[in-house]
């Protein structure tokens, strides 16, 4: 006992002789309330996320049974699909007293749209026109007319004012100015038809506006399509209905998606005559 004594004398005479340097102890106080602290947080922490995760166990559950057992008493639920097509519609015109009709669906406009003086708009009959990128300017138009002109549409003289054959149309379409040949002519039907089909690209500008082989007055309203530019996409048909010769175009733009090109060759194909 004695011995154990001497033993604490000792050790506390060392202590007394060697004190810690200050600030140690308040260092190691600090680190040790440090500790808690965060050992108190982690539990908080742990607390919270098993109670959000019970939550939304229960609120989630009755859907995941929904959506992999059918009701008892009840349908099936189904995924409504992504996208609707367009209820499509089909539209009729007359040209050089040949009435037609072609298929499309509401995304095509009626043009040349034109601003009365009152303000209101008017919808024309010459051409239907197709927007997908941005609100304004068309990426697609299909046109209409007599080979040698209508009261909407003036030729721009790539042929003569005379009676000419289908094929003979098809060769000065294939041969413009300021084109590059992409296919044809092609012998085709169009509503029944004879009809020649040929597809070109611009290479530069021209002055006959908007419709490169025909000009008309077009204001920027709704889709419109204003000018044919470079690297523009043309595709003619020249149909003739019983002597009388229709001329069929539809233009795209580089910006035009593939889709939107299948979709004029679609709408050519719905022509119906009579």
């Amino acid at each position: 006992m004695t011995q154990m004594n001497d033993t604490k004398d000792l050790l506390q005479r060392a202590r007394s002789q060697f004190p810690p340097p200050e600030g140690v102890m308040e260092s190691l106080r600090r680190r040790r309330d440090r500790k808690r602290r965060n050992q108190r947080i982690a539990a908080g922490v742990v607390g919270i996320a098993v109670f959000v995760a019970a939550i939304w166990i229960v609120t989630t559950a009755g859907s995941f049974d929904r959506s992999t057992t059918p009701a008892v008493n009840g349908p099936t639920p189904t995924t409504p699909p992504a996208y609707t097509t367009p209820k499509a519609v089909r539209r009729s015109r007359t040209v050089e007293g040949v009435t037609f009709s072609l298929r499309t669906d509401r995304s095509w406009t009626n043009g040349p749209i034109t601003k009365l003086p009152d303000g209101r708009f008017r919808l024309g009959r010459l051409l239907i026109s197709k927007s997908i990128v941005g609100p304004q300017g068309a990426e697609a138009v299909i046109f209409w007319t007599g080979v040698s002109g209508s009261p909407r549409a003036e030729p721009c003289g790539y042929w003569p004012d005379a009676p000419l054959s289908i094929s003979a149309v098809a060769a000065a379409v294939a041969t413009a100015r300021g084109t590059e040949l992409v296919s044809g002519p092609t012998d085709v039907t169009v509503g029944g038809f004879p009809a020649k089909r040929v597809v070109v690209t611009t290479r530069w500008e021209t002055t006959c506006d908007p419709g490169f082989f025909f000009r008309w007055r077009s204001e920027c309203w709704g889709p419109c399509w204003t000018e044919m530019s470079m690297g523009n996409e043309i595709q003619v048909w020249i149909v003739d209905v019983e002597g009388t010769r229709l001329f069929f175009e539809a233009a795209t733009t580089q910006e035009a998606s593939d889709a939107l090109v299948r979709e004029t060759l679609r709408i050519i194909g719905s022509i119906r005559f009579g």
